[in-house]
């Protein structure tokens, strides 16, 4: 059964789920497929086309290549959808996928299962996610990078691809955040990093170099100690509440 609100516009070749709910004021755009369960908020937009110019991308920085994504868009079963949020077309994002009011989710993204994207947060063109991530409120996931498993932000941190500020793809390339990685609020990680597993970012930190696995970074680049043991465990015992047990059993 599908419950829309008022005004909802569904357009032609929309694939809709079982038991999807529907909020007032909504536009569903064609080739858009959405999972069984899934709520959708009221005032949203899914599969707003993407105008963003990928094979200029790829022409000049290869890197590119990996983010292209079919021109459609996927949205997994069991996911919620709030109010004023948009989805553009060519994402593919995994079940229980959870996008807060007024974020956005922009084209050439793919995203794993039970992953958030919080309040206000923006996750930018050509972007790959894996799965048992949250991005908390207002976080900025920049353009061409990559966020493995198992990681947390705190509020309003900033990632960027573009240390240079420059309009040159061939010069851009952006962070990669490694598994189970942790980052405090405001935080801001700059151009083509490697903050490597388990590590953990200081808030407010600001991180321009690679960091090495299992490092505590805090400040400008000062890495302060190593993370324990302990840390690891404790952390992972905590997504592992929040994975389901078929994954669950995979963490190490």
């Amino acid at each position: 059964m599908i419950k829309t609100g008022n005004y909802v516009h569904i357009a032609p070749g929309v694939e809709l789920g079982e038991d999807v709910t529907i909020g007032d004021f909504t536009i569903i755009h064609s080739g858009v497929t959405i999972g069984d369960r899934t709520r959708i908020g009221t005032h949203c937009v899914i599969g707003e086309p993407c105008n963003v110019n990928m094979k200029t991308r790829v022409a000049a920085n290869p890197w590119f290549k990996q983010f292209v994504m079919p021109a459609e868009c996927v949205i997994g079963e069991d996911s919620i959808i709030n109010s004023h949020a948009t989805i553009q077309s060519h994402v593919r994002l995994g079940k229980r996928f959870v996008l807060g009011s007024y974020a956005m989710v922009r084209g050439h993204a793919s995203v794993g299962d039970y992953t958030t994207l919080a309040t206000r947060g923006l996750m930018q063109c050509a972007v790959k996610v894996g799965r048992n991530n949250h991005f908390s409120a207002g976080t900025i996931i920049t353009s061409s990078m990559i966020v493995k498993d198992g990681c947390f932000t705190g509020g309003y941190v900033l990632f960027s691809e573009n240390k240079y500020l420059i309009f040159d793809y061939a010069r851009v390339k952006g962070p990669i955040i490694e598994n189970y990685v942790r980052i405090g609020n405001l935080a801001s990680i700059i151009g083509d990093v490697v903050v490597g597993e388990y590590s953990i970012i200081g808030g407010s930190a600001i991180i321009t170099k690679d960091v090495p696995p299992r490092m505590v970074a805090v400040g400008i680049n000062n890495y302060r100690r190593t993370v324990t043991d302990e840390e690891v465990q404790e952390y992972l015992q905590t997504v592992r509440h929040r994975a389901p047990q078929s994954q669950a059993s995979d963490l190490q």
